[in-house]
């Protein structure tokens, strides 16, 4: 009988905890839900800069716009090579609001055909976004 009361007791003190827990979890969700969702949004995802002198720096800026519930806030900008090289701003853009990434791609010492990825990291859904930039790298003429 007394180790029956023991289970009891053991089975009711664990019922409590794991409803304490429930109880938590279920504000966190309430609380991410009530914080909204950042949503980025580009005019476009890729830009081709057509035909380039080897040696030529040329820039693009992706536009973009904050289509969520709360403000976004870029993390990172990587890009795929050296050669690339991103500006853009770390304060954070309200819903509704726009805001730009500068690539700038160097052409010395890469001929021919060129596709450079530029991955985005910030709080929207998703995470991570992609753009693309494409050159062709001519060589340069020299006079003789």
């Amino acid at each position: 009988m007394k180790r029956l009361s023991y289970y009891l007791i053991a089975f009711v003190f664990v019922s409590i905890l794991g409803s304490c827990d429930n109880q938590n979890q279920s504000n966190k969700n309430k609380v991410s839900t009530e914080q909204g969702v950042a949503a980025i949004s580009f005019e476009k995802a890729e830009h081709d800069f057509g035909t380039v002198i080897e040696g030529e720096k040329v820039t693009y800026a992706f536009r973009f716009t904050n289509k969520g519930t709360t403000d976004l806030q870029l993390t990172s900008v990587g890009t795929s090579c050296g050669c690339t090289a991103s500006e853009y701003s770390t304060d954070p853009i309200k819903p509704g609001e726009t805001g730009k990434i500068q690539i700038t791609f160097d052409s010395s010492h890469r001929l021919g055909m060129q596709h450079k990825k530029i991955t985005i990291r910030s709080n929207s859904k998703p995470e991570f976004n992609t753009l693309n930039v494409y050159a062709q790298v001519i060589e340069k003429k020299t006079k003789n």
